[in-house]
């Protein structure tokens, strides 16, 4: 049977968002086309990991494997991988590279909503940007395998979240050229500037696309606990950024973005 692989990049709730979508984006793929849906996580022989199988699990993993960079090669010959999904993140493109798959056979692509199988296109690498929550909530619970160099000093590329348990507050950069706090004003957002970023600890920072490429470095660096939600309201939706590693995308007018920002189950997805 032929195997879809994911790239399982962890991130304060566990999984990056792009994980789960991409995880979601796989199960339905492999339901229509008769395949197996396989986790490759970065493992660090933490306590977190149960917590990321749970997650692989719930979102349409069918095996789940925690490994060390030194574990992709031998794992390009014994898995065959049919198509293998990441998220648009350095890390997933290294992720990429490491399986052997090139840069002219990979196609990037933002998911807002479950995706028809047709518009994945034919390249074998899929660098993908979460638009929307993951849509699988599957209750079977896949225990994990590890690779040889699973705890091989792999760093954990985002960690976890710290938090009072109370809802995190909305920034956005004070010289956005694109957004406005009136536009946010429901949210109760705050302004921040881009010097500040590295000062700010928990919070989801709203961005433009205009205003990503004025503080992609401040963006890039930031604390792993302060997620990264670009708002790209222009029409057509322009390419997304990958390197400050954005947690979700949003292609589509700012009122609608905040709309659904106010949602119960977006704001426990944000922290």
């Amino acid at each position: 049977m032929a195997s879809l692989v994911v790239h399982v990049l962890r991130a304060p709730a566990s999984i990056h968002p792009a994980s789960a979508v991409a995880l979601c984006v796989a199960r339905d793929f492999a339901t229509r086309r008769g395949a197996t849906v396989v986790a490759l996580a970065m493992g660090d022989a933490g306590d977190g990991d149960q917590d990321v199988a749970a997650k692989c699990s719930r979102y349409g993993a069918d095996q789940i494997l925690f490994v060390g960079p030194e574990d992709l090669g031998r794992l390009q010959e014994r898995v065959a991988p049919r198509r293998v999904f990441a998220p648009n993140t350095p890390e997933g493109r290294g992720f990429l590279a490491g399986l052997g798959v090139e840069e002219a056979d990979t196609a990037s692509l933002l998911v807002g909503r479950p995706v028809d199988a047709e518009a994945l296109g034919e390249t074998k690498g899929l660098l993908i940007h979460a638009g929307t929550l993951p849509w699988h909530a599957l209750e079977d619970v896949v225990e994990p395998d590890y690779g040889e160099h699973f705890a091989d000093g792999v760093p954990v590329p985002w960690g976890s979240a710290s938090g009072d348990g109370a809802p995190a507050s909305f920034y956005m950069l004070d010289d956005d050229p694109a957004l406005s706090t009136a536009e946010l004003e429901s949210l109760k957002v705050e302004t921040i500037a881009a010097t500040a970023i590295a000062s700010l600890e928990r919070g989801t920072l709203l961005c433009s696309a205009p205003g990503y490429r004025g503080a992609s470095d401040a963006l890039a660096s930031r604390h792993r606990a302060v997620r990264l939600c670009i708002i790209d309201a222009s029409e057509p939706p322009l390419s997304p950024p990958t390197t400050a590693a954005a947690d979700f995308v949003f292609a589509g007018p700012t009122d609608a973005v905040v709309t659904a920002l106010k949602e119960p189950e977006w704001r426990e997805a944000l922290g």
